[in-house]
């Protein structure tokens, strides 16, 4: 489990020890915190601000809420995302103009994991998708990152949050609990241990 947890325990070791990660954490978070624009504009004032007393206890203080309000509830931080899911697109290419969509030449069926395709990732690598809304325990899917030369050449420009599945022969719309492709997403990590 730490490994599922490391990269939430870094994140938080680090806004403790690293004052330039602490100030970009201000940054991302500050649409939520007021006394964030406050202490960012009080640290640009003056660059010994952060050694000052309020400064630490507001540190601490936004540290440990971030603590409570995500990883002890099991926010944890993965390198991952939220991926719109787009279904075998070169296969309906091949059924407008006629050909067999189901020789698709992007994926293959394995026996272990589904074939998608996905720029966030690199190739080859294995990931975990959990489909949202996750609304039974077993919307869980092992998918196989392969680059195809066909989606890079028709669909060069779809962008790191969009993933290709392969529904060809597969059970991805049964472990997904009958997910279609009309704008649902599945977040996706690399995370070995998940």
């Amino acid at each position: 489990m730490y490994q599922v947890a490391k990269q939430s325990i870094e994140y938080i070791n680090g806004l403790k020890t690293n004052h330039d990660l602490f100030m970009e954490h201000l940054k991302i978070t500050k649409h939520k915190y007021k006394i964030n624009n406050v202490l960012i504009e009080l640290d640009k004032w003056s660059d010994k601000f952060r050694y000052t007393q309020y400064f630490k206890d507001k540190r601490n203080a936004i540290i440990s809420e971030f603590k409570k309000e995500r990883v002890q509830l099991g926010k944890l931080l993965q390198n991952g995302d939220n991926l719109t899911i787009c279904g075998n697109p070169i296969a309906l290419l091949m059924k407008v103009t006629g050909q067999n969509f189901l020789k698709e030449p992007c994926f293959s069926v394995r026996k272990n994991g589904v074939e998608c395709y996905t720029t966030r990732f690199e190739n080859g690598v294995k990931l975990s998708g959990f489909r949202s809304p996750h609304n039974s325990p077993n919307n869980i899917v092992h998918l196989v990152n392969t680059y195809s030369d066909s989606l890079k050449k028709y669909f060069p420009n779809l962008g790191n949050n969009v993933i290709v599945v392969n529904g060809i022969h597969t059970d991805i719309q049964q472990r997904l609990n009958g997910m279609d492709e009309d704008s649902d997403y599945v977040f996706v990590t690399d995370q070995k241990e998940i």
